[in-house]
C-alpha cells in the first residue's frame, strides 16, 4: 500500500448483486455478482486504506450520471483532494493499476483506464478539476465515454494518463472470453462457467417449448372449413 494517501479515496461505485442481476440480466446469479463485488473491494484495499462503496442505497438521482456525479461530489466534500473511481465490471482490474492511478494523480495528472467498448473501467480525478454539471453531461453509459472524458479534461488543461486497456463484463459474448482468459481467477472461470451452463440450458428449453409449440399448432390446424358453393 503507499504511503501518503490520506487525502485520496478509491470509490467504487457498483450495485449490489441484487440490482446488478436485475440491470444485466445475462449474470442469472448474484454469486457471480457478489464475487465479482468482494475482489474490487479487496483490490482496492490493497492500494489504499481509504475505501468508500456506494450502491443503489447510497446513490442519489434520476440516473446513471447523476448517480455518479453525486457520488463523487459527495466523496469530495469529506476531505478527499484525489479520488480513483471504479466498478465491480473489469475483471482483469489489478490492485496495481489503482496504484498507478494514485501514482499518476500526486504527480498531478488525472488517470483514465480505458476500456475495450470506448468506455472506462477507472477514473482518477483531482477535485480542482471535477465540475458536476461537465461531469453529468458527460455520454455516460456510451462507446464515446471514453473519448468525451479525454476531451473534457484537456479543455480544462489537465495532463492526463491513460491505463492498459481492459474489457468489462457488459454482455454474455464477454463470459464467454473471460471463461478461457488467462488474466483472471480460477475462481472466477468456475463461476464463470457455471452461469455459462445455466444460460445455456435457459435458451435449450425456450428452444424445446417454441419447437413444441409451433408443431402442436400446426398439426392440429387443419385448416379453416371449407365455404359452402
Amino acid at each position: 500500500m503507499l504511503e501518503n494517501t490520506d487525502k485520496t479515496a478509491i470509490l467504487i461505485f457498483a450495485n449490489s448483486s441484487k440490482k446488478e442481476i436485475l440491470r444485466k440480466s445475462f449474470l442469472k446469479d448474484e454469486k457471480l455478482v457478489d464475487y465479482l463485488n468482494s475482489k474490487t473491494v479487496k483490490i482496492a484495499k490493497k492500494a489504499c486504506s481509504n475505501v468508500i462503496v456506494y450502491d443503489e442505497n447510497l446513490q442519489v438521482g434520476a440516473n446513471f450520471s447523476e448517480k455518479f456525479a453525486n457520488a463523487i461530489t459527495d466523496v469530495f466534500s469529506k476531505g478527499f483532494n484525489h479520488i480513483v473511481t471504479i466498478g465491480n465490471d473489469s475483471p482483469e482490474l489489478k490492485a496495481t493499476d489503482i496504484t498507478n492511478a494514485i501514482i499518476n494523480l500526486q504527480k498531478g495528472k488525472n488517470v483514465i483506464g480505458p476500456s475495450k467498448d470506448g468506455g472506462v473501467y477507472l477514473i482518477g480525478l483531482h477535485k480542482k478539476q471535477f465540475n458536476r454539471e461537465e461531469f453529468t453531461s458527460l455520454s455516460w453509459q456510451t462507446n464515446f465515454l471514453g473519448n468525451d472524458l479525454e476531451d473534457l479534461l484537456k479543455s480544462k488543461g489537465a495532463k492526463i494518463e491513460k491505463l492498459q486497456r481492459l474489457k468489462d463484463i457488459d454482455c454474455y459474448d464477454d463470459l464467454i472470453y473471460f471463461s478461457t482468459c488467462f488474466s483472471v481467477s480460477k475462481n472466477l472461470k468456475s463461476f464463470i462457467t457455471i452461469i455459462i451452463g445455466i444460460l445455456k440450458e435457459s435458451i435449450r428449453s425456450r428452444f424445446i417449448f417454441t419447437y413444441k409449440y409451433h408443431y402442436s399448432a400446426q398439426f392440429y390446424n387443419k385448416g379453416s372449413p371449407l365455404s359452402p358453393s
